[in-house]
This record gives C-alpha cells, sequence and structure tokens, in this order.
C-alpha cells in the first residue's frame, strides 16, 4: 500500500513539474504568428500570447564592436542628434550645442567638420539634419534658411534651396523625401501632410497624410525614415504603422496592433490631449531598426510602459518583454540609432563603458584593442557601438 501511494505521489509530481516547465519556458510554438490585414499590412499583436519573459540581444546581433570617438578642441560633441555611417566614415550631428557636423573615420579618428556657422556659400546658421545622398555624398541641411547644404568626398559641393521647412529628409535614387514641419511654420504654406516628395529641383512631386490645419503639435521623432532593402522606410508619428517607399510608390509595411489601447491620431493634434493619450494608449518608440531575418523596435504599452519588441521573419512570429538583456557581451545597455543591412549602431557614454570594462576587463579586452581602450579611457566624446547582425542561415 505505500508502495502504490507513493508511486502515485511520484507519477503526480512528475506531470505537475511537466506542466510548470511547459508554462514557464514559453515557446514559440504558443505565440500567435503574424497576418496581413485587409490593407496589407503585416500586424504585430499585442496581447498576452505574444508576451515573453525576456528578449535576448544575442537573437539578432552576434557581436559589437565600440568605437570611441576622438576629442579634441575641434570637435567637442555636445549632444548627439543624429548617427550615420558609411563605407568610409562615421558621421555625428550635434545640432543643439556645437552646431555642427563632424565626420570620423572607421577607427573614430577625428576627420573634419562640414561647413561652418555663417552666411556664405557652403555654410549654415542653424543645423536640422543630416542625411546621405548616395555613396559619395552627405547633405546637412539649415532649417533657418532653408537651405540643403551637400558635400561630396567630403567637399563642399552645392546648395539647394526648398520652400518649405523639413523636420527629417532622406535621398533615393533621385527622389527627396521630407517629413516637414507644421504648415503653419512654411513660409509657403506647402500643406498639412506628413509626407512631401520632392525632385533633384525640390519641386514637390506628392503630398500624402493629410492632417486637420488645427494640429498645433510639432513632433521631433528620430525614426521617422530609415532605409532598408533598396527602399525607404516611413514612420508616420503616431500612427503606429510603417510604410515602404520605392519612388513614388508607397506600400503598406507594418502595422502595431494595440486592440482598445490603440492611440487615436486625433488625440496627437493637441499638447494637451496629446500628454493625456501618451500615458494611456499603445505607440511606437523612437527605436526602430529591419535586417533580413528580423524586425525590432520599442513601444509604449501598459505597465512597465517599455516594451522590447522582436519579429522573426523566418518563423513568422512576432514577441514582446518589458526586459531584454545584452547577452552577446554583458558589458552596457544597447542602444540602437540608426542601421543597414548589416549592423545597427548607437552612441554611449563613455563613462558607462568604462565602467564595464572595470568590472570585466577580461571580457572586454577582448572587444577593445589597445590604442581604442587608450582612446576611450581619454576621450569626453560619445563611443559608437556598431551591432552586428546574426547572418542568415
Amino acid at each position: 500500500m505505500k508502495i502504490l501511494i507513493r508511486s502515485v505521489l511520484l507519477i503526480s509530481f512528475v506531470l505537475l513539474a511537466i506542466i510548470v516547465v511547459a508554462s514557464c519556458g514559453r515557446s514559440t510554438d504558443v505565440i500567435e504568428q503574424v497576418y496581413y490585414d485587409q490593407e496589407g499590412f503585416i500586424v504585430f499583436d499585442f496581447n498576452d500570447h505574444n508576451t515573453v519573459a525576456i528578449l535576448y540581444l544575442s537573437e539578432f546581433v552576434k557581436e559589437i564592436e565600440y568605437i570611441p570617438l576622438e576629442t579634441n578642441s575641434a570637435c567637442l560633441i555636445g549632444e548627439i542628434d543624429k548617427v550615420l555611417i558609411d563605407k568610409n566614415f562615421i558621421y555625428v550631428l550635434d545640432k543643439r550645442i556645437a552646431n555642427a557636423a563632424f565626420v570620423f573615420d572607421m577607427e573614430g579618428r577625428f576627420i573634419k567638420q562640414l561647413g561652418r556657422k555663417g552666411e556664405a556659400e557652403g555654410e549654415y546658421m542653424e543645423l536640422g539634419e543630416m542625411t546621405l545622398i548616395g555613396e559619395s555624398q552627405i547633405m546637412i541641411y539649415d532649417h533657418i534658411r532653408q537651405l540643403m547644404v551637400v558635400f561630396e568626398n567630403l567637399e563642399y559641393s552645392y546648395t539647394q534651396k526648398i520652400d518649405w521647412k523639413s523636420s527629417n529628409i532622406q535621398e533615393l535614387d533621385g527622389y527627396f523625401y521630407h517629413n516637414p514641419f507644421l504648415a503653419k511654420y512654411n513660409d509657403k504654406g506647402a500643406g498639412p501632410y506628413e509626407l512631401f516628395i520632392s525632385n533633384n529641383e525640390s519641386v514637390i512631386i506628392e503630398s500624402h497624410f493629410e492632417y486637420p490645419s488645427v494640429r498645433d503639435v510639432a513632433y521631433e521623432k528620430r525614426n521617422v525614415f530609415r532605409f532598408y532593402d533598396d527602399s525607404v522606410l516611413f514612420i508616420p508619428p503616431f500612427y503606429n504603422k510603417v510604410f515602404s517607399i520605392k519612388g513614388q510608390k508607397i506600400s503598406p509595411r507594418y502595422f502595431l496592433n494595440f486592440g482598445d489601447k490603440q492611440l487615436p491620431i486625433e488625440d496627437t493634434y493637441s499638447y494637451e490631449a496629446l500628454s493625456d493619450a501618451l500615458k494611456n494608449y499603445g505607440h511606437m518608440g523612437d527605436t526602430f531598426l529591419e535586417n533580413q531575418q528580423h524586425v525590432f523596435f520599442e513601444a509604449s504599452y501598459l505597465k512597465p510602459s517599455s516594451k522590447y519588441c522582436l519579429y522573426n521573419k523566418k518563423e513568422s512570429v512576432f514577441k514582446f518583454s518589458s526586459k531584454m538583456i545584452n547577452d552577446v557581451d554583458s558589458l552596457v545597455h544597447f542602444k540602437f540609432d540608426n542601421f543597414n543591412g548589416d549592423f545597427a549602431y548607437g552612441a554611449l557614454s563613455p563613462v558607462d563603458l568604462i565602467a564595464a570594462i572595470t568590472q570585466k576587463e577580461n571580457l572586454a579586452k577582448k572587444k577593445l584593442d589597445d590604442s581604442r581602450l587608450k582612446m576611450s579611457e581619454t576621450s569626453d566624446n560619445p563611443v559608437i557601438a556598431v551591432y552586428h547582425f546574426v547572418r542568415p542561415s
């Protein structure tokens, strides 16, 4: 009788353990697959089925490279507003404090400043944007005089005037995509639209995403335009949608579905309504990146509000979590400012990096060679972290 009771208890304990393990170790089998809606968007549903306890950076990043930026009197960075990286250089825009665009090589050595403050040819009054044009040009935008100042191979090339104020600008194949300031700030009343498409002569070809003229909120989002797979990704602020643009063709791409917590777009037209809406409704954050295998972004949804979101294209599953761990090198928290096909990148504090190096010296030395380690110890400028993506299998 005792043997029978013990056997029943043992079997019950084993079954209970299996149930507990199955419920705690949430697999992709219980995560809902994404689907297309009637408009053609791939839908990311924010619900309990797609929630996981932790996301891991190693799911889409294989290696992190740290590049300390040289510090000297000619390139003191106060605050980074934008970072761009091409095959040869790192470009840093500081529009608020230094009012300058700096160029560094891929080892972090300072090369030059693009233009300078002034009213002469190739100069600017106040910078508002920076974007790459093709493979050899970079443009800095003077939003006071509404001038696009273009440099080719780091030397001044030409200046182009536009008749409206842009907040964000992206170029691809001769088309310029503008996310303009509010219509009431435009000198010639270019109209209340989230998107202008212009040609090389700065003539507006098309306007999209009209909003009411009563809107008095000027958004300043960093992820409005991204470049991926020979197209421009357009993320209009607070629409919770991502579009793909090629030439003049605009196609639906992704839709963030927060259910009954979906942010009403009419609540974004005034500061008072927007302030309350951001507390009560879900919306995309400032981080968005995409590569061949994954889409990663941040969103605000319920409490704790910050959510890390990952879409695996191969498995067609979307999941999100309020916690994400850098298990690639366990040094500092990740920061994604932008991306290209092979890697993402972001600016980090040198103080944070040195503190992490001090705590994990052996691991850190594998990530930084002696010259970069020495530069990071003496640099006041930020460190650029380059996150190399996991290669497709």
